[in-house]
């Protein structure tokens, strides 16, 4: 089995290790249930919004899935596990929105704090989540073999319908480059995530400026919590009392291809 895992933003620095990656753990996880699996990680830039490098999130994917082309070319015959974390979770997606003809290939993907994980995804027997991908809802072409994990009010996967850092999120796939007018085109397509709620300020303009407050208190401990380890150290630490959110995904998806 080939293991191929899409770090997350700014991991494509110098000196950045596995042993620094929260998205390793789940590889290192599926290596020692499977000792004859091998992981390739993908080099892709790992930037978005002037973040992590130049490039935005949207051309960094695009290299992120070439080279997952690459991986795959080079290794013709083996069957492959999917991972990506946090912004690495968009080269996964777009790969399989690109490449149907090679899912047959794809024993299973996993997804941690996915900035697109619809409402109704996650581990069994985790807090319940009460909202979904900071980017809106992806369930992807192969639902039946995707895994996600989030931790509970995570903003980058767990995100409040009104949250105002949804409208960030937008705008951050093309930043660096044509922000207002790709901001401009999300409007006009009617596609902008907050867009709805320009129509509920023209309706009643009192109430969503009263609301604006609270939203951007909410926004604020958002966060406070992806800078408290939310996003990262929570994934890898025990969790309950019992393993990590990244050891649960790693066994959940050895389980399903043991019992498919």
């Amino acid at each position: 089995m080939l293991i191929i895992y899409a770090d997350g933003i700014g991991s494509n620095v110098p000196g950045f290790t596995d042993g620094q990656s929260i998205l390793y753990k789940v590889a290192e996880r599926l290596l020692e249930l499977d000792p004859k699996s091998r992981a390739i990680r993908v080099q892709w830039p790992a930037s978005m919004a002037t973040v992590g490098g130049k490039y935005s999130w949207k051309d960094a994917s695009g290299i992120g899935c070439a080279d997952v082309n690459r991986i795959l070319h080079e290794n013709p015959d083996e069957e492959v596990i999917l991972l990506g974390y946090s912004g690495g979770c968009r080269v996964v997606h777009e790969w399989m929105e690109y490449n149907s003809d090679k899912l047959s290939r794809i024993a299973a993907v996993g997804l941690m704090s996915d900035p697109y994980r619809p409402r109704d995804r996650k581990q069994a027997e985790l807090l319940e989540t009460s909202g979904w991908g900071i980017c809106g809802e992806k369930t992807g072409p192969i639902p039946e073999r995707t895994f996600w994990t989030a931790v509970q009010a995570d903003v980058i996967t767990d995100a409040t319908d009104d949250s105002i850092l949804r409208t960030a999120a937008d705008a951050s796939s093309v930043m660096p480059g044509q922000f207002l007018g790709e901001l401009r085109n999300h409007v006009k397509g009617g596609d902008l995530q907050l867009a709805w709620q320009l129509g509920v300020f023209q309706a009643n303009p009192l109430k969503w400026l009263l609301s604006l407050g609270i939203r951007l208190h909410e926004a604020r401990i958002d966060i406070q919590g992806y800078l408290n380890g939310r996003h990262t150290d929570d994934y890898i630490k025990p969790y309950a009392g019992g393993a990590s959110l990244a050891t649960r995904l790693a066994n959940s998806i050895d389980w399903h291809i043991n019992h498919k």
